[in-house]
């Protein structure tokens, strides 16, 4: 009789520890939703670069404000034909661009352009998704025209440069003005898929209008990878305009 009572009251024991027979699939089945939560939820930044002592600029033709590092440079150029042009960029890149930048400057360049005006070209070559396609997000603070603005992709799908149409115009704004901003690409190369056999072929054979697929590999830079979306940030618009264009936010 002692016997049998001492195994029910290990059996007992047993079945409290063990809990229910399905509490281990249910926290299983709330961390793989947990996950899928986690993997639909839009890329951000893990950290932010603090602004504290940077340089400030304003422009009150073009009705903007923002801040950038003390090593950077402004450029503003009001005779470039047919648009005003105004770049903000690492004193680094000196070496290796020429200004006034427009969007196709070197791949190791780093720098942010504000084109108030427009600027009549195509963008660079390679991976590029609109911002209402993308599951990112862009560094901005100012409403944005989600659907004209892109994003421009390296092969491992890191954002290497941006280009943003604000929602709202500000003053002396036209419906081509835009900003275009580049990170550098440290190790840059450049490398072009046959659309059909998917073999690599030579950039001057390549041709996307084709089906070729133009492929960019690097690395961000580290540093600048963090300023850029910095000055992004900092952008603020002291008067804007009525809200204009299709597919505004």
């Amino acid at each position: 009789m002692k016997n049998l009572i001492w195994i029910l009251s290990l059996l007992m024991i047993i079945t409290i520890s063990c809990g229910s027979p399905d509490s281990g699939e249910q926290r299983s089945s709330e961390d793989t939703e947990a996950e899928k939560k986690k993997e639909r939820s839009p890329k951000k930044a893990r950290f932010e670069i603090s602004t504290e002592g940077w340089n400030e600029y304003e422009n009150q033709a073009f009705g903007l404000r923002l801040v950038y590092p003390k090593v950077w440079k402004v450029m503003e150029d009001s005779t470039t034909f047919p648009n005003a042009i105004i770049n903000i960029y690492s004193s680094r890149s000196e070496t290796i661009i020429e200004l006034p930048l427009n969007v196709h400057a070197p791949a190791g360049a780093t720098y942010v352009g504000i084109f108030p005006e427009g600027y009549g070209t195509e963008l660079p070559r390679g991976t590029i998704k609109s911002l209402q396609d993308w599951d990112g997000e862009a560094p901005v603070n100012f409403s944005l025209n989600l659907k004209e603005s892109k994003v421009l992709l390296l092969e491992n799908d890191r954002q290497w440069a941006y280009f943003l149409k604000p929602a709202k115009l500000p003053s002396g704004w036209n419906e081509q003005g835009f900003i275009f901003a580049q990170i550098a690409v440290d190790s840059f190369e450049a490398k072009c898929i046959d659309g059909v056999s998917g073999a690599e072929k030579t950039l001057d054979e390549c041709d996307e209008m084709q089906g070729d697929i133009y492929r960019r590999h690097g690395k961000l830079h580290r540093m600048y990878r963090m300023i850029v979306p910095g000055i992004l940030r900092s952008i603020h618009f002291t008067e804007a305009g009525s809200m204009k264009g299709a597919g505004a936010e």
